[in-house]
């Protein structure tokens, strides 16, 4: 799936820079694809929309999405998800078959940062507004560098949508695959944290 994001991402973008795995998202944002004049709104959260696209990468073509159940809420974003697993496409020669991708939308202007630069802030935001300390030993260490998880954040914190600086909550939806969004948002245990990127090891030597 990660190698199907890289391709999709690498295919559309015009801007000529070379595919950065900090900076890299599961959704659309910033490339060269027209959408549709009417979209789905499958989730709506802190004047956040997240649209689904049907783009197929094969014809690099656009296939309408027609789902009609959704109010924009967290369980019709959960429906979403396991109703369409896979989308025919419509073109004409074509009939490709994909996974949906997402685009999603906001008025408020904020900041791209880094994975890297996510972790840290939200480590220091968590501690700050918790009081506890965020704990570290609970990262899976590989040799290359190690991953977190949403546990240790959920412990010292629940309730922290709703009281998280806007800037940091539209990174940390921008860096979470589809897959993971409604976990991290419902706060439940296991989840691996902006897909489970594999930060440096120099982290946890700072």
């Amino acid at each position: 799936m990660e190698s199907d994001r890289k391709k999709l991402i690498s295919e559309t973008r015009t801007d000529g820079k070379d595919f950065d795995p900090e900076y890299s998202s599961p959704y659309l944002l910033n490339l060269d694809i027209t959408l549709p004049i009417t979209r789905i709104c499958v989730l709506s959260v802190r004047e956040i929309t997240i649209y689904p696209v049907g783009y197929c990468l094969s014809c690099k073509k656009e296939t309408p999405i027609y789902w009609l159940k959704s109010k924009g809420r967290l369980r019709d974003w959960a429906n979403f998800m396991e109703e369409v697993r896979e989308i025919s496409c419509t073109q004409k020669g074509c009939g490709c078959k994909f996974k949906p991708s997402f685009t999603f939308e906001t008025q408020k202007p904020f900041p791209f940062r880094s994975k890297t630069d996510i972790l840290l802030l939200l480590v220091d935001w968590f501690q700050k507004t918790s009081g506890n300390k965020f704990d570290f030993s609970e990262v899976e260490k590989e040799a290359d560098g190690f991953r977190v998880f949403w546990t240790p954040f959920h412990r010292i914190l629940s309730g922290w949508t709703e009281l998280i600086p806007f800037e940091l909550f539209i990174n940390v939806l921008r860096y979470t695959p589809p897959e993971d969004l409604e976990g991290v948002l419902l706060g439940r245990d296991g989840v691996p944290f902006l897909g489970g990127y594999l930060f440096a090891n120099k982290i946890l030597e700072g």
